[in-house]
C-alpha cells in the first residue's frame, strides 16, 4: 500500500488492474479479483460497487456475472480511480481547516506550500497515467521475469 493512499485506494487500484489484464475475457468474479490480487473479497465488493457509480466498472449478477471496465482501459486515468475512493488530492497535512487549531500551527503552515505542491504534481502525474499503462508496465514486467502466463 502507498502511504499517500488508502488501503481502500489501493485495492481499487489492484481492482482495475486485474479487469485491465482480463479486458475482453468477458465478467470477472470479485472472488476472481481477490485471489488474484491478494484482497480480501468482501472489501473489494464495497470498493467495486464505488467504482461501478462513478462509471469505471460494469458488472452483471449471477452465475455468469462480475465486473469489468466501464471504459477501455487506455481510457481510465489512475486519478479518476483515485478521486472517486480518496477524494480529491487537495488533502494533504496541514491543509485541513477541519482539524482546528493544529492546522493553523506554525509547523503546518511552514510546510502548507509544500503539500499544496506535491499533490498538485501528483495529481498531474497520475491524470497522465491510465489503467492501460498499469497493464502494460504489469505485462512488461511478468515477462521480463519469466511469469507471463493467462489463467
Amino acid at each position: 500500500m502507498s502511504a499517500l493512499h488508502s488501503s481502500r485506494c489501493d485495492y481499487a487500484l489492484r481492482a482495475m488492474l486485474e479487469l485491465g489484464k482480463r479486458t475482453g475475457m468477458g465478467p470477472v468474479r470479485v472472488t476472481e479479483i481477490a485471489e488474484s490480487q491478494d484482497a480480501p473479497a468482501r472489501f473489494l465488493e464495497a470498493i467495486l460497487a464505488d467504482l461501478k457509480k462513478a462509471g469505471l466498472v460494469e458488472s452483471r449478477r449471477g452465475v455468469k456475472g462480475g465486473y469489468w471496465l466501464g471504459r477501455p482501459a487506455a481510457q481510465i486515468k489512475v486519478a479518476e480511480v483515485i478521486r472517486q475512493i480518496d477524494g480529491p488530492f487537495a488533502g494533504v497535512p496541514g491543509d485541513d481547516a477541519a482539524r482546528g487549531e493544529a492546522a493553523r500551527s506554525a509547523p503546518s503552515v511552514a510546510f502548507r506550500e509544500l503539500w499544496s505542491e506535491a499533490a498538485q504534481v501528483l495529481g498531474q502525474y497520475y491524470g497522465r497515467v491510465t489503467i492501460g499503462d498499469l497493464v502494460e508496465a504489469d505485462r512488461r514486467a511478468r515477462r521480463a521475469h519469466g511469469a507471463d502466463f493467462v489463467i
